[in-house]
């Protein structure tokens, strides 16, 4: 039998492989792929002379794919996102944006830096940014909350954050039953006024 050693450096390429396809994540593959090998370690006594050694390690791959998919949701990536953004039509109203999803801890959220100051009155500019925010909320089943990151005339940088609980309150129904299909958001967007 070969070595781990060897099996690591004959099939370790495959296995990161095998989980970019599964995750589309450069650096969460190649995490996984040292947990791969890890497990394999530990569970050398499990392994099946039988079966082929690739086809055993991508067993232990998938598994921990799919444990790691059970602690961290997917909430959508930031290209997914941003596209998202651009299609509700945020940069035509606010101007160029920056954003970041944070996933690393309950509840996701997702943060939009906008890049240009806001001139409009503090007010309205919130206004907007809630009817964006409620947009997103409804769109996203685990995004939690959305915080605006702008700054003003003073080029004073501001945070405003909505939260699920908080669009829930003041809409007075469950913001994640508005976009079941797209007649239902379609509903919803003219209620808020997107």
């Amino acid at each position: 039998m070969l070595s781990m050693e060897d099996v690591y450096r004959e099939h370790s390429h495959m296995v990161y492989q095998y989980l970019l396809s599964l995750s589309h994540d450069a650096d969460l593959a190649e995490e996984l792929t040292q947990e791969t090998f890890y497990q394999a370690i530990r569970r050398i006594d499990y392994f099946n002379a039988e079966s082929k050694v690739s086809t055993w390690l991508c067993g232990i791959a998938k598994n921990l794919f799919y444990a790691y998919l059970r602690k961290h949701p997917y909430i959508g990536s930031a290209s997914d996102n941003t596209s998202l953004a651009l299609a509700l039509g945020i940069e035509e109203t606010f101007g160029g944006f920056t954003s970041e999803l944070q996933t690393s801890k309950q509840p996701y959220g997702w943060t939009i830096r906008l890049t240009e100051s806001q001139t409009t009155a503090e007010d309205t500019l919130r206004k907007k940014m809630t009817t964006y925010a409620y947009a997103i909320l409804a769109l996203i089943d685990n995004v939690d909350f959305i915080t605006w990151e702008y700054s003003d005339t003073s080029v004073q940088t501001k945070t405003y954050t909505i939260t699920t609980a908080e669009a829930n309150a003041q809409l007075g129904k469950d913001i994640k039953k508005t976009a079941e299909n797209i007649c239902d958001f379609q509903k919803f967007s003219r209620e808020i006024g997107l």
